[in-house]
């Protein structure tokens, strides 16, 4: 049963902090100009509608004057309204030195663009605008809020490129990334990769190019288990863990759309998936031991499956399907213990299907399917030979020889010793007239021999 906004809350003039969510309350925010104490509001999950400009000033209230909600309430630090149906524009007016660490306006109706005074909130920590119908470009001006750990701008429209000054200096306490569900395009900058707190990237579903950043492997946040300890937060923690609400956000892992709360800090997650990407998979991203989730799905890949992936003991989830990788599976991936959700389907990978202690736990033929050449558990098409079965350590360990021959590193390496060698004659030859004079005079006389053996050789068999 839907309820109006309770009128008393108006006559509240000392009230600091409101706390209403989930109440099935309907009806605007125009109560809210009165409180001009108010620090915390927190009105998410109800069904508010309007926008955030003071629509109907009241002249009983000198108070109710027409603007913005978050210039009319200077003490204001924290802002939830996510889960909404509030519509119009994000206000312009949010660079002012006592401005909000906290904004959730997520899940609403809210249109236009991202306002270029929002990234001028110098206290600004949380800011989560995502699921709404946003427009334009990222805002450069984000890459002042130097204290900002949570930034979350998925599933709106907002199109251009992820701006490349964010990096380790302006963003130095960034912890999670979200931006998928966006028209954003372009390559993904590397200097994402000197983030040092980054433990959640998620640029699913865009229109991303390019390759997969090599130096993804440095990510320092994501290289360790022990980057989930509580140690590895700063003072700005104890603040967000003082909040009245337990803000949820939304990770795709696993192949299911997951939602965590204050476990969040525990997910360390990259998910480039449904996007352009081409090239190969890096080897140096086996260097995240920390990371949970992997998915590069819904790309344009080539190239083998990194043979180290083994290194990356805390994956629980790994997605590589849709792309165009060849190869075999590495042996090494029986080492992931951790492993509950694997897809490997829809690539052009061959050879069997390594064993392990964990992998045997993961019966769905369809993680493989849409590769050919793939078989053993649990394919119904068996591994064998004409000669018989193979035994699977043996077989394993002979198509990651293959791979090798496949790596074209390989052959580069092959041809340059060939090159060197022959240029080190000839070159030697050419240039030292010694050498050379030794060389013709070593010839002739092997010339001179051979003819003499053969002479006699011959005057022998005719006698």
């Amino acid at each position: 049963m839907q309820t109006q906004f309770p009128q008393w809350v108006r006559k509240q003039t000392r009230l600091r902090v409101l706390e209403l969510s989930d109440n099935m309350l309907s009806g605007n925010l125009d109560p809210l100009y009165s409180l001009e104490n108010l620090e915390q509001v927190d009105l998410s999950y109800n069904l508010f509608s309007g926008s955030l400009v003071h629509s109907n000033p009241s002249a009983e209230n000198k108070n109710d004057t027409p603007g913005a909600l978050i210039c009319q309430l200077p003490s204001l630090h924290f802002l939830d309204l996510q889960g909404n149906n509030i519509n119009g524009i994000i206000p312009d007016c949010w660079n002012y030195s006592n401005g909000p660490y906290y904004i959730n306006l997520s899940s609403n109706n809210l249109s236009g663009i991202i306002p270029m005074t929002m990234g001028q909130a110098t206290n600004l920590l949380f800011l989560k605008l995502s699921n709404n119908s946003l427009q334009g470009p990222i805002p450069p001006t984000l890459s002042s809020s130097s204290i900002l750990q949570i930034l979350d701008l998925g599933e709106n429209k907002l199109v251009g490129k992820i701006p490349i000054s964010w990096n380790g200096k302006t963003h130095h306490s960034l912890k999670m990334l979200r931006l998928r569900g966006n028209q954003l395009e372009g390559v993904i900058p590397p200097s994402l990769c000197s983030l040092p707190r980054l433990q959640l990237i998620d640029l699913a579903n865009n229109n991303l190019t390019g390759v997969v950043p090599r130096c993804f492997g440095k990510l320092i946040a994501m290289g360790s288990s022990s980057s989930r300890n509580h140690s590895d937060y700063d003072e700005y923690d104890d603040i967000l863990s003082a909040d009245p609400l337990d803000d949820i956000t939304t990770v795709f892992l696993k192949g299911a759309e997951l939602q965590y709360t204050r476990t969040l800090k525990y997910v360390i997650n990259l998910d480039l998936s449904c996007n352009a990407l081409v090239g190969s998979i890096p080897d140096e991203i086996t260097n995240l031991n920390g990371l949970i989730g992997l998915n590069l799905s819904h790309n344009h890949l080539t190239g083998i499956i990194p043979k180290k992936i083994g290194k990356m003991t805390s994956l629980e989830s790994l997605d590589l399907s849709n792309n165009n990788l060849s190869g075999t599976i590495p042996s090494s991936m029986s080492n992931l213990t951790s492993l509950s959700s694997i897809n490997l389907s829809n690539n052009k990978l061959h050879g069997p299907i390594p064993t392990g202690s964990q992998l045997q736990t993961l019966i769905d033929p369809s993680a493989y399917e849409g590769n050919p050449g793939l078989c053993g558990d649990p394919l119904p098409n068996k591994c064998g030979t004409s000669r018989g079965r193979k035994q699977p350590q043996a077989e394993q360990k002979l198509h990651d020889k293959e791979d090798d021959l496949e790596n074209p590193w390989f052959y580069f390496v092959i041809i340059s010793g060939v090159a060197t060698g022959f240029w080190g004659v000839v070159g030697s030859l050419l240039l030292k007239d010694r050498f050379r004079f030794a060389l013709f005079q070593l010839v002739d006389n092997v010339a001179d021999y051979l003819y003499v053996q053969i002479v006699i050789r011959l005057n022998r068999f005719r006698n």
